[in-house]
C-alpha cells in the first residue's frame, strides 16, 4: 500500500486525489455497508441444457411478492 500512498502524495489538487481515491479497488468489503448488512437468499438453478431452468426461475420471480 506504500505505492498508493506515494501516488496520493504526488497528486497536486484535491480533485485529482478524489479521482484517484475513486478508482481504488483494494477494499471492496467496505463498499455499500447498508446493502452488505441485508440478509439475502440465493437460489441456484442447475441442470442440463433446455431443461426449463430459466423458465421456472422467471415464473417463480413473477409470482413473488417483492
Amino acid at each position: 500500500n506504500a505505492g498508493f500512498n506515494h501516488c496520493l502524495r504526488k497528486l497536486s489538487s484535491s480533485t485529482e486525489a478524489k479521482k484517484f481515491d475513486f478508482t481504488d479497488l483494494t477494499c471492496p468489503h467496505a463498499w455499500y455497508p447498508t446493502a452488505r448488512r441485508k440478509k439475502r437468499n440465493v437460489i441456484l438453478h442447475v441442470g442440463p441444457t433446455n431443461s426449463g431452468k430459466t423458465y421456472h426461475a422467471l415464473k417463480r420471480l413473477e409470482s413473488s411478492s417483492s
